[in-house]
């Protein structure tokens, strides 16, 4: 283990480029934590405390693995490639320039896209529900309670979305959107400024604060990409995106199977899951 710097620079000593990357990860979990459970989702279920723990363990050694990234500390790998953070200060090519514009676009999309896609659930299960209480007898509202049936009428309430529109193709577009926000969050952490590119003077021996660690193979073709464009490759945003697709994927092949089991394959309509046309995925 390698000591850390003396030097911790605050957040506004940092270049805009990781602030710029910082604030957009902050955006994404604003409208994932408080905008959408508490002021656009009808309703949610009940969550079991192991993957809520589950949860909370995931997001803390990301949340952490990305704030050591963005101040810039080096992250030593075996075999050595280049990363976001590597100790040498390098001018700032313009194909840098170029993947982190691309990426904060690509980010703005996705992340608009996911939000679409999931106010249009929402607003599908809202109709559902209001037609469902509007045909509730008198007998029924009676019998139940008026208070009782209008405070849990979106509990439970689902639907399958209607073959247009970005559902038209994929039944979870709104996964496919925030993969696409997270490759757009890789591809603006080109930009990020490593510690030794900051004011203050650092020895190279201080950047690194871990043991190297050994690549992983899915990581070889970031690694080649980014070797052959000579940009910086953003490791633990890499690392996230992995971490996004293989943990939504399972749930989305999981979700069409429900699908079929509750409303059939013929409204399923032949949509895959993430993949257009394909059952499996």
């Amino acid at each position: 283990m390698v000591t850390p710097s003396p030097y911790a620079p605050s957040f506004t000593d940092l270049p805009m480029s990781n602030i710029l990357v910082g604030t957009l990860y902050c955006i994404h979990y604003f409208n994932r934590a408080i905008i959408s459970p508490f002021f656009s989702a009808p309703s949610m279920s009940p969550i079991h405390v192991t993957i809520m723990s589950f949860a909370m363990i995931f997001n803390w050694f990301n949340s952490a693995c990305l704030a050591g990234w963005l101040r810039g500390y080096k992250v030593p790998t075996i075999p050595s490639f280049p990363t976001a953070s590597s100790g040498t200060p390098s001018p700032r090519s313009a194909v840098v320039d170029l993947l982190s514009t691309v990426g904060a676009i690509l980010f703005t999309v996705g992340m608009a896209g996911n939000i679409y896609s999931e106010t249009a659930l929402f607003r599908l299960r809202r109709e559902e529900a209001q037609k469902r209480a509007a045909k509730k007898t008198d007998g029924e509202v009676l019998a139940g309670g008026e208070a009782q049936a209008s405070r849990n009428k979106f509990h439970k309430v689902y639907v399958i979305p209607p073959t247009r529109g970005v559902f038209r193709y994929i039944l979870y577009p709104h996964y496919v959107f925030e993969w696409l926000e997270w490759i757009g969050f890789a591809l603006a952490g080109t930009a990020v400024a490593p510690l030794s590119a900051l004011t203050a003077p650092v020895s190279a021996s201080s950047i690194a604060i871990a043991p190297p660690l050994r690549r992983a193979p899915w990581l070889v073709p970031a690694a080649w990409a980014a070797d052959k464009l000579a940009v910086p490759l953003p490791l633990p945003a890499i690392v996230f995106v992995v971490n996004a697709v293989t943990n939504m994927l399972p749930h989305a092949r999981w979700g069409r199977k429900w699908y079929v089991e509750k409303f059939g394959e013929k409204a399923v309509a032949g949509r895959g899951a993430v993949l257009p046309g394909c059952s499996w995925m």
